[in-house]
This record gives C-alpha cells, structure tokens and sequence, in this order.
C-alpha cells in the first residue's frame, strides 16, 4: 500500500487503518477512486452563513460542525472522469502524458499533484496538465474535461446536496462527457498508444 509509483496496472486493494484509509469504502481501485473518498475527508465549505462578521473573521476558533463522508452520485462521475483521463495520459504515447501520469495515478494516497489536478479554480487547466493532452485531439478535449472536473470539485465543495443538484449536475455533465466521446472517435486513428504488460 506504501507504493509512491504507479504500476502499469491499477489494483483494486483494501486498506488498512495504518494507510489512513476509510474504513466504509475499504476497497477501490486507488487510479480511479474520488479524491474525498480515497482520503476520507470532505472538500465541502463550512457554512459560516449564521455568523456575525467578526466571528466569521475568528471562524477558525468556534467549533465547526463535522461533515460526514458519504458516498453519492458525483463521486462515480469522478471515478468516471478518473478513467477517462487514465486512457488519456496513461495509454497515449505523448511525452508529456508519460511524464505525468505516473504522479497522478498511484497505487498509494492521492499525490498533490492529482489533487492539484481536481482542486484547482474555474480557470483553463494550466501546465503541467494541458500540455499532456496529444495535440491531435485539439482544444476542446482538455476544455471538456476542465468542464467536468470543475463541476464536479464545485458538487464536492457543497455542505448539503440535494436531489435537484445532482440532476442538474447530470444535465450539465452529459454534454461535456458525449463531446469527450465524440472527440475521441473522430480525431484519435492518428494517435499512438503505448503498450503496457499487467
């Protein structure tokens, strides 16, 4: 379980209360489990809406209440954008996909660097993350995927979801998911792939 480096083949493991794993959700495939998941902590903002200004500003004094971690519908939608991205940075034969993948998909904890992938803000997905996607695939392909992990982290971020913000989490999502297919269809016969062994 203490493997930094990334195998050729994800594993499905059961972790142990020494690897700081959650014990509801004991077995995964670690390449494709979502991050809250994989490290048992929620990403949702604490409500601070009930408090005054000045206590807002002291926030980090007062007791906050402890979110619980469940698992929901997101959470298979990041697994599924997990896997899409595995094919894209693990299986294409790109330098600067080689050069990343194995920091990102890891039989271990979630690295900073996969984290850093899912965390960061609304804003285009900047280097060392654009620059993985195969030029062949275009524009559109990392804007795609930009569009499903934002959507995705801002659910994450989320104290309290309700039923209508996970359909329309699937509305907005459907869309960016069918263009990553489409995209993938039409322009990868002129993309290689590397040949991995299990």
């Amino acid at each position: 379980m203490n493997n930094e480096s990334a195998s050729s083949d994800p594993k499905t493991v059961c972790f142990g209360v020494k690897d700081r794993c959650c014990l509801i959700f004991d077995q995964g495939t670690p390449y494709f489990m979502p991050c809250e998941i994989h490290l048992c902590e929620r990403y949702a903002d604490q409500d601070t809406s009930s408090l005054s200004d000045e206590e807002k500003e002291q926030n980090f004094l007062l007791p906050l209440p402890i979110l619980s971690l469940r698992y929901h519908y997101h959470h298979d939608l990041e697994s599924l954008m997990w896997v899409a991205l595995y094919i894209v940075f693990g299986l294409v034969d790109w330098e600067e996909a080689q050069k990343i993948w194995p920091k990102i998909f890891q039989n271990s904890l979630p690295s900073r660097l996969r984290e850093r992938f899912f965390k960061v803000k609304n804003s285009p997905l900047k280097e060392p993350f654009y620059a993985a996607f195969h030029s062949q695939l275009g524009p559109d392909f990392p804007a795609c995927f930009n569009m499903i992990r934002s959507k995705l982290w801002r659910i994450c971020r989320r104290s309290e979801p309700k039923e209508k913000d996970y359909h329309d989490l699937f509305n907005r999502l459907i869309l960016p998911f069918d263009e990553l297919l489409k995209i993938s269809i039409e322009k990868t016969k002129d993309v290689p792939f590397v040949e991995r062994s299990g």
